[in-house]
Protein backbone atom coordinates (compact mmCIF):
# COMPACT_ATOMS: atom_id res chain seq x y z
CA UNK A 1 0.00 0.00 0.00
CA UNK A 2 2.88 2.19 0.65
CA UNK A 3 4.56 1.89 -2.10
CA UNK A 4 1.52 2.37 -4.49
CA UNK A 5 0.56 5.35 -2.46
CA UNK A 6 4.36 6.46 -3.38
CA UNK A 7 3.78 6.05 -7.34
CA UNK A 8 0.67 7.55 -7.51
CA UNK A 9 2.17 10.70 -5.72
CA UNK A 10 5.11 10.41 -7.86
CA UNK A 11 3.31 10.43 -10.93
CA UNK A 12 0.83 13.27 -9.96
CA UNK A 13 4.19 15.00 -9.44
CA UNK A 14 5.90 13.69 -12.55
CA UNK A 15 2.85 15.13 -14.18
CA UNK A 16 2.36 18.31 -13.31
CA UNK A 17 6.52 18.94 -13.34
CA UNK A 18 6.72 18.40 -16.73
CA UNK A 19 6.33 22.32 -19.09
CA UNK A 20 3.10 22.12 -19.94
CA UNK A 21 1.95 18.52 -19.41
CA UNK A 22 -0.88 18.74 -17.32
CA UNK A 23 -2.64 21.42 -19.35
CA UNK A 24 -2.31 19.10 -22.50
CA UNK A 25 -5.68 16.38 -22.05
CA UNK A 26 -4.93 14.80 -24.98
CA UNK A 27 -1.48 13.36 -23.86
CA UNK A 28 -1.73 10.18 -22.28
CA UNK A 29 0.99 8.96 -19.62
CA UNK A 30 1.04 5.71 -17.93
CA UNK A 31 3.62 4.08 -15.48
CA UNK A 32 6.20 2.11 -17.85
CA UNK A 33 8.10 0.50 -15.19
CA UNK A 34 9.25 0.20 -11.32
CA UNK A 35 11.40 2.92 -10.12
CA UNK A 36 15.06 1.92 -10.47
CA UNK A 37 16.95 3.64 -7.31
CA UNK A 38 20.21 4.74 -8.60
CA UNK A 39 22.55 7.68 -7.55
CA UNK A 40 21.74 9.50 -10.39
CA UNK A 41 22.51 12.74 -10.71
CA UNK A 42 23.04 12.58 -6.64
CA UNK A 43 23.06 10.07 -3.98
CA UNK A 44 19.40 8.85 -3.37
CA UNK A 45 17.61 9.84 -6.86
CA UNK A 46 15.25 7.37 -8.26
CA UNK A 47 14.55 7.04 -12.26
CA UNK A 48 11.13 6.89 -12.93
CA UNK A 49 9.72 5.76 -16.19
CA UNK A 50 6.57 6.90 -18.37
CA UNK A 51 5.27 6.01 -21.50
CA UNK A 52 3.52 8.89 -23.02
CA UNK A 53 0.96 8.89 -25.87
CA UNK A 54 1.15 12.18 -27.50
CA UNK A 55 -1.44 11.84 -30.11
CA UNK A 56 -4.02 8.50 -30.75
CA UNK A 57 -1.94 7.81 -33.78
CA UNK A 58 1.33 7.18 -32.26
CA UNK A 59 3.35 4.49 -30.46
CA UNK A 60 4.22 6.14 -27.14
CA UNK A 61 7.60 7.24 -26.20
CA UNK A 62 9.43 6.35 -22.75
CA UNK A 63 9.96 9.75 -20.86
CA UNK A 64 12.98 9.36 -18.14
CA UNK A 65 12.92 11.51 -14.95
CA UNK A 66 14.90 11.19 -11.96
CA UNK A 67 13.30 12.03 -8.89
CA UNK A 68 15.84 13.47 -5.83
CA UNK A 69 15.50 14.59 -2.44
CA UNK A 70 16.29 17.92 -1.59
CA UNK A 71 15.34 19.04 1.89
CA UNK A 72 12.25 17.77 3.05
CA UNK A 73 10.98 17.66 -0.55
CA UNK A 74 11.75 15.37 -3.80
CA UNK A 75 12.45 17.38 -7.16
CA UNK A 76 11.62 15.75 -10.50
CA UNK A 77 13.73 16.57 -13.16
CA UNK A 78 13.97 15.90 -16.83
CA UNK A 79 16.22 13.13 -18.14
CA UNK A 80 15.24 12.38 -21.14
CA UNK A 81 12.52 11.27 -24.44
CA UNK A 82 12.95 7.77 -26.15
CA UNK A 83 11.08 7.52 -29.10
CA UNK A 84 9.20 4.94 -31.06
CA UNK A 85 11.07 3.14 -33.63
CA UNK A 86 7.80 0.98 -35.14
CA UNK A 87 6.86 0.25 -32.05
CA UNK A 88 7.26 0.87 -28.39
CA UNK A 89 10.55 0.94 -26.38
CA UNK A 90 11.11 -1.42 -23.90
CA UNK A 91 14.17 -0.38 -21.22
CA UNK A 92 16.01 -3.05 -20.88
CA UNK A 93 19.16 -2.15 -18.56
CA UNK A 94 19.83 0.92 -16.42
CA UNK A 95 23.59 1.40 -14.94
CA UNK A 96 26.15 3.47 -14.26
CA UNK A 97 29.49 3.80 -15.37
CA UNK A 98 32.51 6.31 -15.69
CA UNK A 99 32.83 5.83 -19.78
CA UNK A 100 34.57 8.85 -20.46
CA UNK A 101 37.03 8.51 -17.49
CA UNK A 102 36.45 11.77 -15.88
CA UNK A 103 35.72 10.75 -11.87
CA UNK A 104 31.75 10.96 -12.17
CA UNK A 105 29.67 8.53 -13.39
CA UNK A 106 27.61 8.43 -16.43
CA UNK A 107 23.93 7.42 -16.71
CA UNK A 108 23.45 4.42 -19.68
CA UNK A 109 19.99 3.10 -20.92
CA UNK A 110 19.59 -0.21 -22.85
CA UNK A 111 16.89 0.39 -24.75
CA UNK A 112 15.05 -2.12 -27.13
CA UNK A 113 12.31 -2.79 -30.04
CA UNK A 114 10.22 -5.13 -31.17
CA UNK A 115 10.76 -5.76 -35.15
CA UNK A 116 8.26 -7.41 -36.31
CA UNK A 117 8.37 -7.29 -40.53
CA UNK A 118 6.79 -10.50 -41.80
CA UNK A 119 6.82 -9.82 -45.52
CA UNK A 120 10.90 -9.33 -45.68
CA UNK A 121 11.29 -12.42 -43.87
CA UNK A 122 12.54 -9.70 -40.59
CA UNK A 123 11.83 -10.19 -36.59
CA UNK A 124 13.73 -9.69 -33.71
CA UNK A 125 14.69 -7.29 -30.99
CA UNK A 126 16.34 -3.80 -31.95
CA UNK A 127 19.34 -2.56 -29.13
CA UNK A 128 20.88 0.82 -28.99
CA UNK A 129 22.24 2.37 -25.65
CA UNK A 130 21.61 6.12 -24.19
CA UNK A 131 24.67 7.59 -22.69
CA UNK A 132 24.03 10.87 -20.51
CA UNK A 133 26.31 12.69 -18.34
CA UNK A 134 25.28 14.40 -15.01
CA UNK A 135 25.70 18.00 -16.79
CA UNK A 136 22.53 20.06 -18.49
CA UNK A 137 21.92 19.34 -22.27
CA UNK A 138 22.71 22.36 -24.42
CA UNK A 139 19.39 23.47 -25.13
CA UNK A 140 18.66 23.34 -21.04
CA UNK A 141 16.64 20.63 -20.77
CA UNK A 142 17.63 17.09 -20.06
CA UNK A 143 21.03 15.90 -19.23
CA UNK A 144 24.09 16.21 -22.29
CA UNK A 145 23.99 13.12 -24.22
CA UNK A 146 27.24 11.80 -25.13
CA UNK A 147 26.66 10.12 -29.12
CA UNK A 148 30.65 9.63 -28.93
CA UNK A 149 30.19 6.58 -26.72
CA UNK A 150 26.75 5.87 -27.72
CA UNK A 151 28.31 5.29 -31.32
CA UNK A 152 31.44 2.78 -30.13
CA UNK A 153 28.58 1.10 -28.47
CA UNK A 154 26.38 0.88 -31.36
CA UNK A 155 22.91 -0.17 -32.39
CA UNK A 156 21.71 -3.45 -34.08
CA UNK A 157 18.93 -6.26 -34.79
CA UNK A 158 19.22 -9.30 -33.01
CA UNK A 159 17.43 -11.88 -34.29
CA UNK A 160 16.59 -12.38 -38.40
CA UNK A 161 17.26 -10.04 -41.14
CA UNK A 162 16.09 -10.88 -44.48
CA UNK A 163 15.87 -14.37 -43.40
CA UNK A 164 19.42 -14.35 -42.31
CA UNK A 165 20.23 -15.10 -37.87
CA UNK A 166 21.99 -11.60 -36.85
CA UNK A 167 23.36 -11.41 -33.40
CA UNK A 168 24.30 -7.78 -32.00
CA UNK A 169 26.94 -8.38 -29.38
CA UNK A 170 25.42 -5.15 -26.95
CA UNK A 171 22.08 -6.34 -25.64
CA UNK A 172 23.08 -6.79 -21.49
CA UNK A 173 24.92 -4.62 -18.92
CA UNK A 174 27.84 -6.83 -19.16
CA UNK A 175 28.45 -7.10 -22.11
CA UNK A 176 28.69 -3.17 -22.97
CA UNK A 177 30.63 -2.90 -19.43
CA UNK A 178 33.45 -5.39 -21.41
CA UNK A 179 33.19 -3.20 -24.11
CA UNK A 180 33.97 0.41 -22.53
CA UNK A 181 36.37 -1.58 -20.27
CA UNK A 182 38.41 -2.16 -23.84
CA UNK A 183 38.32 0.70 -25.37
Amino acid sequence: MKRKFFLVILFAAILFSRNGLAQQPDIATEIASDPVRINFPITGSILQFLYVRRNADTDPSIDVYSISPKGNALTAEYVAEIGPQGGPPNIQSVFLKDVDKNGSQELLLLVSWEIRHPGLSTSGNYYRTYVYANRPAAEGRGFLRLTDIEKKIGSGLDGTLEGKKVTFPYKDARSIRTLLDQK
